[in-house]
């Protein structure tokens, strides 16, 4: 194997990353970094990122992780637990023993038989792909990322989800024309 100059390497890189959106850039440099040992970059985007002052977790213990973006429900520690994924290990979907690997190191009690409800819940609120599933695994939406890297900051959150676009709503008239 050769070795590549300090020249060639940017360019190189360029060429890779070229063809995705700037916050996709982001994501696949900040998960690179993370997969080689190196503390992530500081980013007004990303919250997840960006620790505050005082904030002591570290990207190698999912506990400290969770607890620091202070799930409120069952449907938000599944999107902590697979946005943790995507940003230690790089991956972009979840299986179900993965999510429950991760809720046995943050010791949260993991219900195998409702797992197909979870999920069916993370999906209608919006934070995990409508075509997840038990054999190809389920992966966090654009949306579903966002609220996890806000929070725990609950304002910014809300004000995500005021901005959400949200799907219009049939009137009365086109109701009864429909039937």
């Amino acid at each position: 194997m050769t070795t590549k100059s300090m020249a060639q390497i940017p360019a190189e890189l360029y060429a890779l990353l070229e063809p995705f959106s700037s916050e996709e850039r982001l994501r696949i440099i900040q998960a690179t970094l993370m997969l080689l040992g190196e503390k992530p970059l500081a980013s007004n985007k990303h919250h997840i990122i960006q620790k505050p002052v005082g904030t002591d977790f570290s990207m190698d213990n999912p506990s400290e992780f969770m607890e620091y973006k202070s799930p409120k429900n069952k449907v938000e520690q599944f999107a902590i637990a697979a946005r943790f994924r995507e940003l230690k290990e790089g991956v972009t979907s979840s299986m179900r023993d993965d999510f429950e690997a991760i809720f046995n190191a943050c010791r949260i009690d993991f219900e195998r038989d409702k797992f197909s409800d979870d999920m069916k819940h993370g999906k209608e609120a919006g934070l995990f792909n409508i075509n997840g599933s038990m054999v190809d695994g389920f992966t966090l939406s654009n949306y579903g990322q966002k609220v996890v890297d806000l929070l725990p900051d609950r304002d910014a959150v809300k004000a995500l989800m005021r901005s959400k676009p949200s799907k219009p709503k049939k009137s009365k008239k086109q109701s009864k024309k429909e039937s």
